[in-house]
């Protein structure tokens, strides 16, 4: 089982343990490694969903609306995992997950939680640029 150990199997019969690091992704944005699971670009386009998510739910607030019904629409948008990963459709997947649980709190009626999934989605980390340093050795 490629990434992890089958459940089958017991500890006492590995005979050996394959680590790979796919990226390494430095505070200051140089990345290191071939990201063949796309994480780096995942990362930017978790913020660019918190911002669009949020952004629907202070304009249904400026225009006292309901937003239950476009959050609901977001959540229920299909996602085909094969497809996230093959075209990095990491966006779309990102929506569908902060709707759903702006949703949760709506539905369970915890403000407190309503509010700091608000606060959360509108201060989402920026990160920094992304960049290559082939030269240097790594």
């Amino acid at each position: 089982m490629a990434g992890g150990v089958d459940d089958r199997d017991s500890i006492d019969e590995v005979t050996s343990l394959v680590f790979t690091v796919d990226m390494v992704l430095f505070a200051d944005g140089e990345i290191i490694g071939p990201d063949n699971a796309k994480f780096a670009g995942e990362l930017l386009c978790r913020r660019r969903a918190a911002e669009f998510v949020a952004k629907q739910i202070r304009l249904a607030e400026a225009e006292s609306r309901d937003v239950t019904p476009v959050l609901s629409a977001f959540a229920e948008i299909p996602v085909v995992r094969d497809r996230i990963y093959q075209q990095g459709d990491f966006v779309t997947s990102w929506i569908r997950r902060y709707a759903n649980e702006y949703l949760r709190a709506v539905h369970h009626n915890m403000d407190f939680v309503r509010t700091a999934t608000l606060r959360r989605l509108e201060n989402h980390a920026t990160l920094p640029e992304y960049y290559r340093n082939e030269g240097n050795g790594h």
